[in-house]
């Protein structure tokens, strides 16, 4: 991990920019950007990062961690409401299914997710004073994750309503003002004080109340009623989309 020598892929990154096709890796760090060119031989990418704003970033290959995607080549896009259906069904499937037991190598998601962590601030204070910090960083990670993809799911949703008419829009509508309202409340609870689950703003886990860890706990809960009703409204959705 330390040192991947992405170098030795020099090569395949020439043949790949030269056919077209940009490469996903981790340009400037452990987030996801795209190389779309490259300096001499190769060994140097020409990309954007996740935090390097418009400017290209020129990032030799060895300095890079190791990620890199060679795409195949192109296919014809599916139609609009088959993507649409088939983002919706994901959802659906990720809620309802308990993805089984937790492993370092398998997550849960969805509902599973929301009862173990529940079930972990119940039992906050048995957890080992060790164990605190990556408790609160686990907690943490996942509750900005969490706010920053029902943002987005209230977007798409609102995007792609108009795809579809009648009893399908109306519940696609439905499901984005619950995720919406699920968003608004998350980021309520991060500008309060207490157990402020946030990178910046938050507290450390030494410094963690009750009152505030009862709270951040109930708006959890309510996210995961939210977060039923709008996997309801697009399960509504989805069968208006058959008819």
């Amino acid at each position: 991990m330390d040192k991947p020598h992405l170098e030795r892929y020099a090569g395949d990154v020439v043949t790949s920019i030269e056919a077209g096709l940009p490469i996903p890796a981790y340009v400037g760090g452990w987030n996801v950007g795209v190389i779309y060119g490259y300096e001499g031989d190769g060994s140097t990418a020409l990309g954007r990062g996740y935090f390097g704003g418009d400017d290209p970033q020129s990032v030799p290959l060895k300095d890079m961690p190791p990620f890199l995607v060679f795409l195949g080549g192109y296919d014809d896009p599916p139609a609009d409401t088959d993507v649409l259906r088939a983002a919706l069904e994901i959802a659906v499937r990720h809620w309802r299914e308990d993805g089984g037991a937790w492993g370092e190598t398998k997550y849960q998601h969805g509902k599973a997710v929301y009862e173990r962590w529940l079930a972990a601030l119940d039992e906050v204070e048995s957890i080992p004073d060790d164990q605190m910090s990556g408790f609160r960083h686990v907690s943490m990670w996942t509750y900005e994750t969490l706010f920053n993809a029902r943002e987005a799911a209230g977007k798409f949703l609102r995007s792609q309503a108009p795809l579809v008419d009648g009893d399908a829009r109306d519940a696609i509508n439905r499901a984005a003002a619950l995720y919406e309202e699920e968003h608004e409340l998350l980021m309520a609870s991060i500008e309060t004080d207490g157990a402020r689950m946030h990178r910046f703003n938050g507290t450390e886990a030494e410094d963690w109340t009750r009152e505030g860890l009862a709270r951040e706990r109930g708006v959890l809960a309510r996210c995961a009623e939210l977060e039923e009703q709008a996997v309801s409204a697009i399960e509504l959705a989805l069968a208006a989309m058959e008819r």
